[in-house]
Order: structure tokens, then sequence, then C-alpha cells
């Protein structure tokens, strides 16, 4: 649901991730200029995020921009979802802030489906009282962690593999040179196409069985309305094999990249999707896959509010585009909370 708000000043504060390679004293200057140096928060840590936010929902504020990555903003969204729920607990209520982006960490599938170019001119515009949308977006709960993206499988190796990049470059010059898209085809030429291959060489494909969980079930379609799919409560919906099963509220994984072209087909949902995708063909049908529009013969897509998965081994799971171990079991849900995000397009 898409609200529009005109020539309201907003009460602004701005979560900063001191940790994010955008966030420097050019950019500090000018976001203090616009709303107060007593209304910015810098941030390193979890524990810091959490008690920014809780100061943030006891003055009343109407708009919380974040400033880093996705990692921030599942960090700032996870804080605030948490400091509600207490507060509803002690019988008070408390309004919950408008989320706004500032696009200054890697990745940032958030901005990019919200529309956010930079985010300093944008964060100026509404704070001062300009025209814009406020978009409502369902999210996802895995493994205690509120995101918009999740996946384990081949998508999650590229994250562990490029995070692994960065730590053992440390404080190298040429850090800098691989931080971002650079690093992530690096790593990916490197160390995960080579897994990927590994995964699906000689039939060692992963099996993986999917339960639903939820309570719905729907095939989405490119040029129909999704539909529906009845009484599989508790029952497999998926079962072969695959090395990738990824979930999203949001279409984009990072970078632009398309992954969930089916996530805001029908509210409440997720769009989870179930692939077995070679090296080879990802790498043919690249920007296809990079649009949403390729969909192969090994896709399987569902919108749903909660599925169960099990892999018959280990697989590296990631979390709203940050890695998260290794697992063999995890559920994806979609909980009844939402979040409300100062957008720049049409949300279609």
């Amino acid at each position: 649901m898409k609200k529009t708000i005109t020539q309201v000043r907003q009460k602004t504060a701005v979560i900063l991730n001191e940790n994010a390679r955008r966030v420097n004293s050019r950019v500090v200057k000018r976001i203090t200029a616009v709303v107060g140096e007593e209304n910015v928060y810098y941030t390193k840590t979890l524990e810091e995020v959490e008690g920014a936010v809780d100061d943030i929902l006891e003055k009343r504020f109407d708009l919380l921009f974040c400033g880093g990555g996705d990692g921030t903003i599942v960090g700032v969204i996870s804080a605030v979802k948490s400091a509600v729920e207490r507060i509803v607990e002690q019988s008070k209520e408390v309004p919950i802030p408008t989320i706004g982006i500032l696009k200054m960490g890697t990745g940032n599938a958030w901005a990019y489906a919200v529309g956010v170019k930079g985010g300093l001119k944008q964060i100026g515009h509404v704070t001062g009282g300009g025209g814009h949308s406020v978009v409502s977006f369902d999210l996802l709960n895995v493994k205690d962690r509120i995101c918009s993206f999740a996946g384990i499988g081949a998508d999650a190796q590229v994250l562990n593999d490029y995070y692994d990049l960065l730590e053992r470059l440390g404080n190298s010059r040429i850090k800098k040179r691989v931080v971002g898209l650079n690093g992530y085809i690096y790593s990916s030429i490197t160390r995960s196409i080579p897994a990927v291959r590994a995964m699906t060489k000689g039939g060692a494909v992963p099996e993986v069985e999917v339960r639903l969980t939820g309570k719905k079930l729907f095939r989405p379609s490119v040029d129909a309305h999704p539909v529906v799919v009845d009484d599989m409560k508790g029952k497999v919906i998926f079962r072969g094999r695959a090395n990738i099963v990824a979930c999203g509220t949001i279409p984009y994984f990072g970078y632009a990249f398309r992954a969930f072209p089916f996530a805001e087909a029908m509210p409440g949902t997720m769009h989870l999707r179930i692939a077995h995708v070679t090296a080879g063909e990802a790498v043919r049908n690249l920007r296809g896959l990079w649009k949403g529009t390729y969909i192969g013969a090994g896709f399987s897509d569902f919108l749903t509010d909660g599925v169960n998965i099990k892999f018959d081994r280990e697989m590296p799971l990631e979390v709203g585009g940050d890695p998260h171990g290794y697992t063999s079991e995890v559920d994806f849900e979609v909980p009844d909370f939402t979040v409300d995000v100062v957008s720049y397009k049409d949300k279609k």
C-alpha cells in the first residue's frame, strides 16, 4: 500500500554506520546541516544501534534515516521491531517512524527497491516538507533476524567468498579496489563458480525438501494474477535437486540484481525461488538473471508466508546480504510486522 505525503515538515533522526565505506566527514557535514547534529546517531555495533533506536522512539521522531548498506538497515529495523514489542508488552503505545535510506554501503538492495540514488539531496527534500511517497513493505524472519531477502546455497556462497576475500586482504591497499561489485566479480570467478561447479559435478547436486509452514501458497505468473494452491499446509511443496533456495519481499538482491521479480505480487508473502542452476547457465544468461526476466527449466517459484527448508548437507546461508554460517535446515517466514519506507518511485 502506498500513500503520498506532501508539504509536511518531518522531525528526522539519522543513524550512521561508521563502518560504512561512504560515511566520511564531508557526508556527515551535509547531513548535520539538514537534521541538526543532535539528531545524528553514530554506531559501530548492534548494541549501539539498539540504544540509538530506543532514544529515537522515546523522542518520537517522524523519520529515521539509515546511513549504510543493507546490513545497517536490517540492524535498524530489527532493533525497531524489538523495541516496539517491549513497549507494547508494557501496555504503552509508540509511533513507529518511517524509515528512510541513505545509500552508503555495499549491495544496497533496499536503495534500489525504493529509488534512492544517493540520498543526501533526497533527505533534505523530505525533511524540508517536500512531497514524497511512503511504501509499506513486508519483511522476513530468518534465524530470528528481520530482513528483506535471504538465501541458502550458491547465492550465499558468493557472499561468503566475498567477505572471506575482504578479511584476507585486511588493511592492504588492494582492498579498496575490491570493495563492492569488483570484489563480488573477482571472488565469484576465483572461488564461487568453482564451488558451484563442485556442487553440480557428477550428480552431486544437493537434495532439498521444502515444506509449507505458513498459511498462504501461490504460484506466480508473468501474465496473470498469482494462482492459489490449496490444502498444502504442513505438506512438501518441493522435493528434488537444487543449489539455491532464496526468498525476498523486495525484488532486489543488490547492485540492481532483480533476483525476486514476483516479490511484490501478493501482500503478506515472499517470493520463494528454488533453483538448480549450473555455473555455465548462470554465465550464459547473466543479463536475463540480472533483470529478473530469465526463468530456467530448473526454477520453481512460489509466493508464500512460511516454509521449512531441509538440505541433505550443510549449505552456506546469507541473511539480508550478510553471511550467516552454514546450515542444513532453516525456516523462512513473513511475520505480522511491516515497515513504512520513504520511496522515490512507484511500487510495482
